[in-house]
């Protein structure tokens, strides 16, 4: 294979797949190397190979799957699970699953319940008892039983302050729980999907939610409450009148069940109501951070107009829930009336008979509405009770997607460790089946002279920043491969692969990366296949729109790709995020985040690190001076976005973070965009000290940047079209030539 000859050296790859379904799959995705070391991907789907028929290929781990119909389903999913009705058998183990770790709480709180209903029943069968006594005339048994009875209620006002506090405790305990499990839920769900919420729904489910999901505890035990207190007056009841006794119990449920036809109606409104008020509150955060806009622009009228128009629809809802519930507590209090009158006609006409003494009249018709009232409250509480299932049933949703995700990931490890395994066979087979017809063709000093030489040249190119820097028109220095002919070549990097096969796990490694808007089905990139190797900061240069942000998304692990993957460690890149351990892919956004506490804590993100090494990455970001300058230096208070930062400043400490994380992988997206000339030229000449043995990917719209980098990916419509070092781009003289005004 001659440089002379050949315009290219073209290296093939086999790609042996296994699917989610089973089903296997090759490809075949060649490298081209041009002459002047520049190199073009390119990927025929069409070539089949049978495995028979493999001589002289290597097989590497890939996976393609089209995700476009299965992002759909979710969607459709989601979309099902917001307008479903959850019930409390649904959402039960939901409930089950906070409250299962304050077993203790619950058992005393049974026994304070049981307190409560006693001491309400109690209150009446005391105030008969009185009567009774005052009509027979005991004195002196009723001032021993007004005593014994003062410091009974003493000891049940006790129990009852106990009741109410463990109540709250536990309450806020499972408020406190689900916020926290929600904010961890977020953290491991994927990106794509965390930024398909809208962030006025996401406040609900962590602030409203979880505080009407945690009230579910108390509408229970109020509930429990009641059930005791309406068994033990039903029991008094049925001693003292029957028919008293069942006029009760039926008032009791036709006054349930009258207040249950408008249950459906009042829950289809309440998620009505929670789905406007995110987004009325979405509006006025919109309209609290967009302020410097809406003054400059005059667009106060434009943006109150249509906040007006929202809340008169919110008010619309809310207005037709409020009347639902006063339709329901009507109808009730109209049954309980009818119930009341129809209990004390029976109770008087017992009195006249003689059957029932004063005492007694006083405490049936007490417990009679002990019995129906409480049925009301019950009401009220299963109404608080279908808010707070509401409530779940929301948080449950994001449960399940939580569930499925990490079901898919764990598909996808198997796939993966399928295809490992399938790759270690096929490159044990076939490097036997290479080597014998290589050693056949050369001879032994030659063929170990080759390897030694190709093994240096290509352990230095993986930690050397020159590895692209070849000579021109020398194309058998260009490639490894290139000093034996095309079969003993093959051979050669078969038997190199197998015995570098960890230096290749550390790669970068993305195929056939598509990535696809799932609204307008609008592709954003398209069929990328990229190595990014340790040693080397590559710079992505390309016009707005391009895909830059994009393609950083999917190296970090923020965007799943519509089809094709992104691997590291020989795991799926996404899979990285989802670990609770140090993250292996650091990621500097375009628009720096800041959090409330000082300028150290900001830097920090919570490791725990020295501040003499805090200090150190501030100084490699040229932010040490600034911060040493404030009041408090490192322990200044950040105001809340960074407002005491100029927009250089938050950039510089976006920075400081960055230098103090250990990873392997740096995505960086417009780094210096806002920095001047000087600090720039501070803050490049640290990283690319920092860069050494690392991966990194930085964007950037300043070609003096991209210069002093090794490799320059320039994009072009979702497409890599050109690669290679600053002067081999600028020989080329395509579309980096032109960025570059042609003269640089």
């Amino acid at each position: 294979m001659s440089s002379k000859n050949n315009k290219h050296i073209k290296n093939e790859d086999t790609v042996d797949t296994v699917h989610a379904d089973g089903s296997k799959g090759t490809e075949i995705n060649r490298e081209m190397i041009t002459a002047d070391g520049m190199r073009v991907n390119h990927t025929n789907e069409n070539d089949t190979i049978n495995e028979g028929d493999v001589k002289n290929e290597i097989y590497i781990p890939h996976e393609r799957e089209d995700k476009q119909a299965e992002e759909r389903e979710d969607k459709q999913a989601e979309e099902q699970d917001e307008k479903k009705v959850a019930s409390l058998a649904a959402v039960w183990p939901v409930i089950y699953r906070w409250m299962k770790p304050y077993g203790l709480a619950v058992a005393i709180l049974l026994i304070f319940i049981a307190a409560d209903a006693v001491f309400d029943w109690g209150l009446a069968f005391v105030q008969g008892f009185f009567v009774d006594a005052i009509q027979d005339g005991g004195q002196q048994r009723l001032n021993s039983t007004a005593i014994i009875f003062v410091a009974i209620l003493g000891g049940f006002i006790v129990l009852l302050a106990m009741h109410r506090y463990v109540l709250v405790w536990l309450k806020e305990s499972m408020h406190r729980d689900m916020s926290m499990d929600l904010l961890k839920l977020l953290n491991r769900m994927p990106y794509a999907w965390v930024r398909r919420q809208k962030s006025g729904d996401v406040m609900l489910r962590i602030k409203e939610d979880t505080k009407h999901g945690a009230e579910v505890v108390e509408a229970i035990a109020e509930g429990v409450t009641v059930v005791f207190i309406i068994a033990l007056s039903l029991g008094y009841l049925y001693r003292a009148d029957a028919w008293v006794a069942v006029i009760a119990l039926i008032s009791s449920a036709a006054i349930w069940f009258t207040a249950r036809l408008y249950d459906e109606r009042i829950v289809r409104l309440s998620d009505e109501v929670e789905s406007r008020e995110g987004e009325s509150q979405q509006q006025i955060q919109q309209y609290v951070e967009g302020i410097p806009v809406i003054q400059t622009y005059h667009a106060a009228p434009w943006f109150l107009t249509r906040f007006r128009t929202q809340q008169q629809s919110l008010n619309r809802v809310q207005a037709k829930l409020q009347m639902m519930l006063s339709m329901s507590d009507n109808v009730a209090m109209a049954v309980f009336g009818l119930a009341q009158l129809a209990a004390l006609f029976l109770i008087a006409l017992s009195a006249a008979r003689g059957t029932l003494s004063p005492g007694m009249v006083v405490a049936s018709s007490l417990l009679f509405e002990l019995v129906v009232w409480p049925v009301l409250g019950l009401s009220s509480q299963w109404s608080q009770m279908q808010s707070s299932v509401g409530a779940f049933g929301r948080i449950s949703a994001w449960l399940e997607r939580a569930d499925k995700m990490a079901e898919k990931m764990d598909v996808s490890k198997e796939i993966q460790e399928t295809n490992i395994q399938a790759r270690g066979i096929l490159l044990n087979r076939k490097s036997d089946e290479a080597l014998d017809v290589a050693t056949e063709k050369v001879p032994d000093q030659v063929l170990d002279k080759t390897l030694e030489n190709n093994l240096n040249k290509t352990l230095d190119a993986v930690g050397d920043s020159e590895r692209y820097k070849h000579e021109p028109n020398n194309a058998e220095k260009q490639s490894p491969w290139g000093a034996l002919s095309h079969e003993q070549g093959i051979a050669e990097q078969t038997a190199y692969q197998i015995k570098n096969q960890e230096s290749e796990l550390v790669m970068l490694r993305l195929r056939q990366v598509t990535v696809s808007d799932e609204e307008s089905g609008r592709t954003i990139l398209e069929q990328i296949t990229l190595n990014l190797v340790p040693g080397e900061l590559v710079a992505v240069v390309g016009a707005s729109g391009a895909g830059k942000s994009t393609l950083c998304q999917v190296c970090a692990g923020l965007i799943e790709p519509t089809t094709g993957n992104v691997m590291l460690h020989n795991k799926e890149v996404t899979q990285y995020l989802a670990m609770d351990s140090q993250s292996t892919v650091t990621y500097m956004p375009q628009t720096p985040t800041f959090f409330t506490g000082t300028m150290a804590e900001n830097i920090r993100l919570g490791r725990d690190v020295a501040l003499d090494k805090v200090k150190l990455a501030a100084e490699q970001a040229g932010l040490h001076e600034f911060i040493e300058a404030q009041e408090g230096q490192y322990e200044a208070l950040m105001q809340e976005k960074g407002a005491n930062l100029s927009g250089g400043q938050q950039q510089r400490l976006s920075l400081a973070r960055l230098f103090l994380r250990t990873s392997d992988v740096y995505i960086l997206d417009e780094p210096t965009s806002s920095l001047d000339v000087q600090t720039e030229h501070h803050v490049m000449k640290h990283l690319l000290t920092f860069m050494k043995g690392k991966i990194g990917l930085l964007v950037t719209h300043r070609m003096e940047v991209a210069q002093q980098c090794p490799r320059i990916l320039v994009m072009d419509q979702g497409r890599i079209v050109e690669d290679g070092t600053h002067e081999q781009l600028m020989e080329s003289k395509g579309l980096y030539y032109h960025m570059n005004g042609k003269n640089s």
